[in-house]
């Protein structure tokens, strides 16, 4: 192919160096595809850590947090905060359950008895 576009071993998709799109041919057509997306695809992106054994994090850490962050987070308790910590702790599918939710700039940080969830909305 000529201006620039190198075709893949199968002929399917090439890529045009100057303008750096990926060029599709389609029924003898060539469309392009742009690198970057008019509308973001993700709302929010979440990290997790969840721990072995009891260690109770959520009667500890919003404390801390609270003090620590120099913008003071909003505190909320969630509805698995009802259920009786000893239930929790028996059922599998409640074992790590937010139970606390702290709502700090454009981050969500949540905890459990066992895990720590801090999410980054989209802004």
């Amino acid at each position: 192919m000529s201006g620039g576009l190198t075709l893949d071993p199968k002929g399917i998709f090439a890529r045009d160096s100057c303008s750096g799109y990926i060029v599709i041919r389609h029924t003898g057509k060539m469309t392009k595809l742009p690198k970057i997306l008019e509308r973001e695809p993700l709302v929010e992106a979440v990290f997790e850590v969840r721990l072995g054994g009891d260690p109770h994090m959520s009667d500890l850490l919003p404390g801390i947090l609270f003090s620590q962050l120099d913008q003071r987070p909003t505190i909320q308790r969630l509805p698995a905060a009802e259920i009786p910590q000893p239930i929790r702790a028996s059922d599998p599918n409640l074992a790590f359950a937010p139970v606390i939710r702290l709502d700090w700039r454009e981050f969500a940080i949540s905890l459990g008895e066992r895990n720590l969830v801090i999410g980054c909305k989209l802004p």
